[in-house]
């Protein structure tokens, strides 16, 4: 039990009056009286407060939360009260949410099953519990309070943000990817996948016409090809120092994340196998399979991966990936390079593309096309626009001699990620270099 503020001030004014009974000793009667008053009903206070029955609460969270999006979350107190009871409540919220509200205070009443609620967004991916809810009673004349903890367990898996999939998939429904800048390859009766037979429609080209049936049916009839399906994406996820780089909300290794689960949606709908694999802070593989239910398995794969402060090993991670799958496929590599990666990166790239096509996504530091724009107006500004421009110049050639390997290469900032990559993978399918 815990006086109230209320009680201690009550206490010190009659302790501070006891100097004005030293000058007027008149009075130190009716101050006796009131202090016997005041312990009385203390004392009764307190003994109401102790009858005072805990309320029930429940809290009512979604077990999966998706990474930065605000969430709503509900407790329901159910009481045996006979009377109106003011009460604050403290949710036990995990330090890696964003939330306001807390503390809460509400009066309950009798019989009655109260709720409150308040809203949170998940700062990190992974797992999260809240253990505890605290409530503080106050008494009926506000003189004490009761804190208390109430185990109220709630498990909670925080994922990587499937807004772009949801968006995606309702945009594919009226065909407007284009609204999420992605740009679809119809090319019709182009690829290398055979689909059907069909007349001679204007604009085929020669190579599509087959001269047997035409003969045999005696009219132009063309085959029809579609983009090759049953193909492997495995995407190669760097988890090292770099990717902990942040331009805005998410660190760059979340943007990743989130453009690879994209990414592998559209592959899974394109009727391809989809895997990936981390490496750095975090190795772990997960191997290419067909169907849209494979984008669960990779959100669960993926949900609790996080960059650290280490330097990633290339080669290894390249090592790692072909003991694992040798049957080529388009491996996607997820990172953020500088130009002194080169020399441990070359090696592995032309150890991996002996067996697969490689794609790397690297994304760079939006400072970097900031100072490209900015025009100095001092000499510090002069200083480090000189200096922006020589890192990316670097930077230039280091991937100059990535493409000389045979590397398909995309250089784009956070934000573009998401649709860069989903545009180089149609381009890829369209063009049957896999």
């Amino acid at each position: 039990m815990i006086p109230s503020k209320t009680f201690i001030t009550i206490i010190a004014l009659w302790t501070i009056s006891a100097l004005f009974i030293a000058f007027y000793p008149l009075f130190a009667f009716p101050w006796q009286v009131a202090g016997v008053v005041v312990m009385f009903l203390s004392l009764w206070d307190l003994q109401r407060l102790r009858k005072i029955p805990l309320p029930e609460i429940q809290r009512e969270i979604s077990s999966n939360l998706a990474h930065g999006e605000t969430t709503l979350v509900r407790l329901y107190l159910k009481t045996t009260l006979r009377s109106s009871t003011y009460i604050q409540i403290y949710d036990d919220i995990p330090p890696s949410f964003q939330h306001a509200s807390m503390p809460v205070t509400l009066s309950l009443e009798p019989d009655e099953i109260n709720s409150i609620e308040y809203q949170l967004k998940p700062l990190n991916r992974g797992n999260a519990v809240f253990r505890f809810t605290f409530i503080r009673l106050h008494s009926p004349l506000q003189l004490w309070c009761r804190q208390i903890r109430i185990d109220n367990e709630s498990e909670i898996k925080v994922y990587p943000n499937f807004s772009a999939i949801t968006k995606y998939a309702l945009l594919a429904l009226d065909n407007r990817e284009s609204v999420l800048g992605i740009q679809q390859k119809r090319l019709r009766g182009e690829g290398s996948e055979f689909h059907q037979l069909r007349e001679y429609r204007q604009g085929d080209s020669q190579r599509q016409i087959d001269w047997k049936a035409s003969i045999r049916l005696q009219k132009m009839i063309s085959r029809e090809y579609q983009q090759d399906r049953d193909q492997k994406i495995l995407f190669l996820l760097d988890c090292g120092r770099r990717m902990t780089a942040r331009d805005g909300a998410y660190s760059h290794f979340d943007e990743a994340l989130n453009s690879l689960l994209l990414l592998g949606y559209v592959a899974l709908r394109q009727g391809d196998a989809v895997g990936m694999q981390c490496f750095g802070y975090d190795n772990r593989f997960l191997k290419p399979i067909k169907g849209l239910g494979t984008i669960k398995r990779l959100l669960n794969f993926s949900y609790d991966l996080k960059a650290e402060l280490m330097a990633p090993d290339y080669m290894a991670a390249v090592k790692n990936l072909l003991v694992h799958e040798k049957r080529r496929s388009l491996v996607i590599w997820l990172t953020n390079l500088r130009d002194d990666d080169a020399e441990e990166l070359l090696p592995a790239i032309q150890l991996l593309k002996k067996h697969h096509l490689v794609l790397i996504a690297n994304l760079k530091e939006n400072l970097l096309d900031t100072l490209d724009k900015t025009i100095p107006d001092n000499f510090q500004q002069a200083l480090s626009v000189s200096a922006a421009i020589g890192f990316q110049q670097r930077r230039q050639q280091a991937f100059k001699n990535l493409s000389r390997e045979g590397v398909i290469l995309i250089d784009t900032t956070p934000a573009e990620l998401p649709s860069a990559l989903v545009n180089a993978y149609l381009e890829i399918k369209a063009s049957s270099k896999l």
